[in-house]
């Protein structure tokens, strides 16, 4: 495996630069964050679970929340006493963990989940959810893959057109975060009431507590009774339980509990309670499973590999050891300074040791106010929001619904204002999602190739930042296509599970690992105390702990059937 190394020199001996602005002139490394956090577990996973299942596992999102603040306390504490990224870290421990995390990154975040759901968000806007086109030369208004397109169009320019890269996702997210905060709060305002309120501080405070059943309406009304009171499962119901999330097995069968009424679904693995509602049929299901809790916890907050990309904005933001780096300028506007592959270590000097302090300083300031403070009023407001009217109708969003049918409630309740609003807040979260998403993972991806791989410096950083930005976008546009000239309907949802449970997985090798690199490789000034290193041990617990008991349960599925 050496051979396709390049050799990584060891640190270049130099101080720390001197902080000489204050710490609200630095501000946006941890506002980058949150624009990334909100569109991944915030207004899609944990709304859903709390339309499900109430406010009963809210107190799940702020742990989530606050124990990758100590992650990225970790990660920043890295790249400002080094101004290496911690990919880099990682290979100075073992060269392996490159292809490792190349692998685990394409595998997280290649499915394009916030490009679609983003540009479904954005056709319901402009054309409503069930369009129809009235000409075949409007077709294509219908598809996914253009509505996907059309998002992926819109993250290019931002990332392609100004000259640097950084500045320019800076401030695009910056003013989408204000936006969508201020619409929040003025949703919740006027669909909350007391008990909805009292409701979501109950669920902040019951830790611990996991709620046994979960509500779900199913996409099916009442006439389907008659079908359960027979004792059969059709192939309409079965498919109102699998756009719910539910697979039946083939030998589901329903036994009545009280007539035209109440049904209990047996399916050999897993039983359900059908209730018929004057609106439809509602399914509890027997409660969340441990890959459900797994997903839950790794997007509350930014999740899986894309919390590492605080390493890339603490730099290009000259933050400690950062500002001896130049920025990453925009390869289609001319060649940038070169930028070294490696990174600094420095003495400890007490002049080093007081910077060190003034720079870490910055960074808990930055991660506590922007990651943690605001992450967390945004969680709780959109998760208010399902609270408010979704779960009272027991209306859990299914594939390629996720934005529109909580908007559609909204409309009962407020309007067309509110309809329109809550539209114009999913497409902004969703967009700040992608592109993040998509300047982190180019970034990650360009950074192991540049630093690590023989003769990849033959090229500038920039030249594979592009290069891996435009692979994504046409391999995310190409994915959602294929499967939907396949036959088989490009999932939003499906699309941001599978990068939330790989996240996780991620997590759990990169959380024990970042402790490590710390500890071993920076100067005695600079490592964690006992308080962090504490911290990122019941961190590391938590993550390994939900793998290992994911592996476990999913090779029992596999042995059992």
């Amino acid at each position: 495996m050496a051979s396709i190394f390049e050799p990584l020199p060891k640190f270049k001996i130099e101080d720390l630069p001197e902080k000489k602005v204050p710490n609200w002139k630095l501000a946006g490394p941890g506002a980058v964050l949150v624009g990334l956090s909100i569109g991944a577990g915030e207004i899609i996973i944990w709304p859903r679970i709390a339309a499900e299942y109430g406010s009963g596992m809210i107190w799940a999102a702020v742990i989530g929340v606050f124990l990758q603040l100590w992650i990225n306390f970790e990660i920043g504490r890295w790249t400002i006493a080094t101004g290496e990224t911690v990919y880099t870290g990682y290979a100075r421990a073992w060269r392996g963990f490159v292809p490792v995390f190349i692998v685990l990154t394409l595998l997280a975040w290649i499915a394009p989940g916030w490009g679609m759901a983003s540009g479904l968000a954005l056709k319901a806007l402009l054309l409503g959810p069930d369009y129809e086109a009235t000409s075949a030369g409007l077709k294509f208004l219908e598809s996914p893959s253009f509505w996907t397109t059309v998002t992926f169009a819109g993250v290019a320019l931002v990332l392609f057109g100004p000259k640097l890269v950084y500045k320019s996702v800076e401030r695009t997210i910056g003013v989408l975060v204000v936006l969508i905060v201020i619409a929040l709060i003025v949703v919740a305002v006027k669909v909350g009431n007391a008990q909805t309120w009292t409701s979501l501080g109950k669920g902040i405070v019951r830790v611990g507590h996991i709620d046994q059943q979960g509500q779900k309406r199913l996409s099916v009304d009442a006439r389907y009774a008659t079908e359960l009171e027979r004792g059969t499962v059709g192939a309409a119901l079965r498919s109102a339980f699998k756009e719910s999330g539910i697979e039946l097995s083939q030998q589901a069968q329903s036994t009545v509990k009280e007539t035209g009424s109440r049904w209990i679904i047996d399916d050999g693995k897993q039983r359900f309670v059908v209730i018929n509602n004057a609106a439809g049929l509602d399914v509890h299901n027997p409660g969340m499973g441990i890959k459900a809790l797994f997903i839950a916890l790794v997007f509350a907050g930014a999740g899986g590999t894309a919390n590492l990309f605080y390493t890339f904005y603490l730099r290009d933001k000259h933050i400690g050891m950062g500002g001896r780096l130049p920025n990453m300028q925009n390869p289609l506007r001319g060649r940038g300074e070169k930028i070294p592959a490696t990174g600094y270590r420095y003495e400890d000097t007490d002049h080093n040791k007081r910077q060190f302090r003034s720079w870490w300083g910055y960074v808990k300031q930055d991660q506590i106010l922007f990651f943690f403070g605001l992450n967390t009023l945004t969680i709780l407001l959109f998760i208010f929001g399902a609270l408010a009217v979704l779960h009272p109708n027991g209306i859990v969003p299914a594939k390629g619904t996720l934005i529109s049918d909580e908007a559609q409630v909204l409309a009962a309740v407020w309007g067309k204002t509110g309809r329109t609003i809550f539209l114009l807040v999913g497409v902004a979260t969703l967009f700040s999602t992608q592109l993040v998403l998509l300047d982190g993972v180019a970034r990650s991806l360009a950074d192991m190739v540049y630093t690590n791989f023989k003769r990849a410096q033959q090229r500038d950083m920039g030249w594979w930042y592009a290069l891996f930005a435009v692979v994504w976008i046409l391999a995310g546009c190409g994915l959602t296509f294929g499967m939907e000239i396949g036959g088989n309907k490009p999932s939003d949802l499906g699309f941001l599970f599978n990068a939330a449970y790989m996240g996780g997985f991620a997590m759990a090798i990169y959380v024990p690992l970042t402790l490590y690199i710390n500890l071993r490789y920076l100067p005695k000034s600079a490592k964690p105390g006992p308080v962090c290193v504490a911290m990122m041990i019941i961190v590391s617990c938590v993550y390994v702990g939900f793998a290992v008991a994911c592996i476990v349960d999913e090779v029992s599925r596999w042995v059992g059937g």
